[in-house]
């Protein structure tokens, strides 16, 4: 089947499902063709790579994508096509590893036994490949999606790519309409910050804040309160009528929960307890300072950013990485450069969106925000870093690469969103051949989401305009993978390019559908509309939307949470929605088969299949 010839409701387009009835113990092979001894090898024309799904005989195509669960044991083989010579030993590898100490992908042994990893891949897809020993630049692939039957959902967006794509297999749109609810908590006042579950000392738990500024840890399974913890009531924060408001969604590591409030402070509680383990005051309330970023914590650091309460008054931005035992900074990035400012005491470049780790490249990412012309009361604008995309190195701070909003003094040009990290890829089994590119796509208030391509020095161009908007954008994009294959050569060799379908939520209500190829280049498919808004309320769209299998979830300013199809024709159809009684700027999170978010009328819900 060609591109051409292949329509997005075919099911094995989407990451993660793709034949999904192997059995346990199931060994895929890399095989020769069965009856008597190939002739010796002295070149080498190909790798081939077919695969037996229960016996040699019972063969599928080259590269046919499989399927495997968190922590199986899987057994590969090769065989070397040529003549003239006996050497047929090949070397085994996982493409895309950052190194050889990295287990994110899982690991292979010379032998061919390949063990998945125990947490789900963002993107799910492992390239394993066999390269001949005779010949290098001989080798065959085998894709191989990596699903869970359940995992935890432990920081905003689930992992350090911020992709909301689950790789749990429990619920699509086959039994979206099934979703019920299992149970609801009230914590008495707003919900704008997203949950996160983890399991911690044996039990999964959902931790979620509200806006008086009090964090609560749930029974995930019974939403049975276990402890709660109310912030610092203090500075200028503790007199809004939100009070000390938690818009910083927690993160989750090594026994610890970290998250930052309206009163500048980040804290780290004991996450089975929720005693207090440290906490830092980032600035003084009273003058502004403020912290809405959602942690990310990775090898001993908590990255965080400093923010602006409102812009009322605003304050210089920064970018601080902390000692995750005591919360000491071990590296300060200041946002606001006031060597370009025209008076040297700018303000702005606030920093409320939640940092993007690419542990590939070494890289931090984040958004900043408004220079100080907009904000209360108003300064000179500096030149750098407002209305941009900053990415900083994770170890000490230092500066990659920045990328500015084009100026428009008539448009807000927030970075709002938090980035997303993803990538595409071209696979040729043909040519032994696998390119990957990396990607950044970020949501602005300029009406636009931007993508540029990444590496080790950061961004490698400027970001690009993909896609506009009436409205504003402010929640951040999703890129849900999808694979393509075509024929080539002889055989069954395929050809497979990775790509992505990026729905970015627009203010206004809408989910806006675009398709990124393996090439990198995107193209606007269409747009998500949910019913109209009930009268009188504000048909926002702030919540960032998640995923799993062929299912995107969002909600919005019409007090639902809806589910869509992430293919079909027309381009995606809301399926399922859930009412509450407030708008839900919250995130999803998927965990063990549930779906938790929160709402502005004070309530935690979880639903699943069937309420069970």
């Amino acid at each position: 089947m060609n591109n051409s010839q292949r329509s997005r409701n075919v099911p094995s387009e989407i990451a993660g499902r793709w034949i999904r009835a192997i059995a346990i113990g199931l060994q895929i092979g890399l095989w020769t063709t069965c009856g008597s001894s190939p002739p010796p090898v002295t070149s080498v024309t190909s790798v081939s790579i077919s695969m037996a799904l229960t016996d040699p005989s019972s063969t599928s195509s080259t590269l046919t994508p499989l399927s495997a669960s968190t922590g199986a044991t899987v057994q590969f083989a090769a065989s070397v096509n040529g003549t003239g010579n006996s050497n047929r030993a090949v070397k085994w590898g996982i493409d895309n590893q950052v190194d050889a100490n990295d287990t994110s992908l899982g690991s292979i042994t010379q032998a061919g036994l390949y063990t998945a990893p125990s947490v789900v891949p963002y993107p799910a897809t492992v390239i394993v490949r066999a390269t001949s020993v005779f010949d290098t630049t001989k080798a065959g692939f085998l894709a191989l999606t990596i699903t869970s039957p359940a995992e935890d959902w432990p920081k905003f967006r689930r992992d350090f790519s911020n992709s909301g794509v689950s790789g749990e297999t429990s619920i699509r749109s086959s039994n979206v309409s099934q979703l019920a609810l299992k149970w609801k908590f009230n914590t008495g006042n707003q919900i704008l910050s997203s949950p996160v579950v983890a399991t911690v000392a044996g039990t999964r738990t959902v931790y979620v804040g509200n806006s008086n500024g009090t964090l609560y840890a749930l029974n995930a399974d019974t939403g049975a309160q276990l402890w709660s913890y109310t912030v610092d009531q203090v500075g200028a924060c503790a007199v809004y009528s939100l009070g000390c408001t938690l818009n910083s969604s927690a993160a989750v590591q090594d026994g610890k929960l970290f998250f930052g409030a309206g009163n500048a402070y980040v804290y780290a509680l004991d996450a089975s307890t929720g005693s207090l383990v440290w906490k830092n005051q980032l600035g003084d309330p009273n003058l502004g300072y403020a912290v809405y970023t959602s942690p990310a914590v990775y090898n001993g650091l908590v990255y965080v950013g400093v923010a602006s309460q409102y812009d009322e008054p605003c304050v210089p931005g920064q970018v601080l990485a902390l000692d995750e035992s005591t919360g000491t900074p071990a590296w300060t990035f200041n946002t606001l450069d006031q060597s370009t400012c025209p008076g040297g005491n700018c303000v702005g470049a606030a920093v409320w969106s939640s940092p993007a780790l690419d542990l590939r490249f070494g890289t931090v990412y984040v958004g900043t925000g408004n220079p100080g012309e907009t904000c209360t009361p108003p300064t000179a604008n500096a030149t750098k870093y407002p209305d941009g995309i900053l990415g900083l190195d994770l170890s000490t701070g230092q500066l990659k690469s920045y990328f500015a909003a084009p100026s428009n003094p008539d448009v807000d040009a927030d970075m709002g969103s938090a980035p997303i990290l993803h990538q595409t890829s071209t696979l040729d089994n043909c040519a032994g051949t696998d390119q990957t590119l990396y990607w950044l796509s970020i949501a602005s208030k300029d009406s636009h989401v931007y993508t540029a391509p990444r590496g080790a020095s950061g961004l490698l161009a400027d970001a690009q305009q993909i896609v506009r908007d009436p409205s504003q954008f402010i929640g951040s994009p999703l890129a849900l993978p999808f694979t393509q294959s075509q024929a080539c050569g002889q055989g069954s060799r395929q050809v497979v390019t990775a790509g992505n379908y990026i729905f970015a939520p627009a203010e206004r209500g809408t989910l806006i559908d675009l398709q990124q190829l393996g090439n990198g280049q995107t193209s606007t498919l269409g747009t998500i509309l949910p019913p109209p808004c009930p009268a009188g309320d504000l048909c926002l769209q702030w919540s960032s939307p998640v995923a799993i299998q062929d299912v995107v979830f969002f909600g919005g300013g019409d007090n639902n949470l809806s589910a869509a199809t992430s293919a079909g024709s027309p381009v995606g159809r809301v399926v399922w929605q859930f009412p509450t009684q407030g708008a839900i700027i919250s995130s999803p999170a998927i965990s063990h088969g549930d779906v938790y978010f929160g709402s502005l009328d004070g309530y935690v819900y979880c639903v699943s299949v069937n309420g069970q």
